[in-house]
């Protein structure tokens, strides 16, 4: 019996000592790691922004100057011990509201590789007596630049003041849903260009192509009135041509009304 003990006791020993010895050659290989990016100098910078194909709304030099703080401080030839890259990441993701990530990254030849990934706006809220905003999917009001304007859906509402809320605000968090459902949807989103919100909640939807406009009624079931509208575009308008009709009805439940 003794016996049987004292073999457990060399087992545990020799267990402790492994796990020991295994947490000490991570700690070093860190340690060396870290020592060699200190002693590095940063020689280069590479950015990749993903969707800058589709919208202008931050550029490489955009990014270059967020880092570098205006150009205050050097990021090139500097040493990665007067480097830090949580501030680096920090700068760019604070200092633009369409940035939604940024990482940041080194490799032993002093190179640092820079992520960022855009937000992508969806519609644009045009108010008549302030300045007109972006949303994107989460609904982030994002500020129209100068520099590019990206092709969204429009969405209008002349006898509003203040900017869409959609955390507490009902009708614009319906609203916001029925738009990414367009935006999601390749054929709705080649087709729908403007919705227009009227005093008393209801929408009017304006069309890419055609004079038509369409009467969409209130948010109630928005999804079931879009898939509608689709049976309008692929089985009426093919057969009565496009300027049969000016105006196309989706009010009523489970009905198309074509004047």
């Amino acid at each position: 019996m003794f016996g049987k003990k004292k073999t457990k006791s060399k087992l545990k020993f020799r267990k402790n000592v492994v796990i020991t010895f295994w947490v000490v050659v991570v700690f070093l290989v860190f340690g060396f790691v870290e020592l060699t990016y200190t002693g590095k100098v940063c020689t280069s910078i590479e950015i990749n922004i993903d969707n800058e194909n589709d919208n202008y709304f931050l550029t490489k030099k955009d990014v270059i100057r967020l880092m570098t703080d205006g150009g205050k401080e050097r990021i090139v030839n500097n040493s990665f011990s007067n480097i830090s890259i949580k501030t680096l990441e920090k700068r760019v993701k604070e200092g633009n509201a369409f940035v939604e990530r940024c990482q940041i990254a080194r490799n032993l030849k002093g190179v640092l590789f820079v992520d960022v990934l855009l937000k992508r706006p969806i519609a644009r809220f045009i108010r008549s007596k302030n300045p007109d905003v972006y949303i994107d999917k989460e609904g982030t009001i994002l500020n129209v630049l100068r520099k590019f304007t990206a092709r969204v859906i429009l969405i209008t509402q002349s006898d509003r003041v203040s900017a869409p809320d959609f955390k507490r605000n009902k009708q614009d968090k319906v609203l916001l849903e029925m738009v990414k459902y367009i935006h999601n949807d390749p054929f709705l989103k080649a087709q729908v260009a403007q919705i227009d919100v009227m005093k008393n909640s209801d929408l009017v939807l304006y069309l890419q192509l055609g004079n038509q406009t369409v009467d969409f009624g209130d948010t109630t079931k928005w999804q079931e009135k879009l898939e509608r509208f689709k049976v309008y575009y692929k089985e009426i308008l093919p057969r009565k041509g496009w300027n049969a009709y000016r105006k196309i009805s989706l009010r009523f439940d489970k009905q198309i009304i074509c004047e």
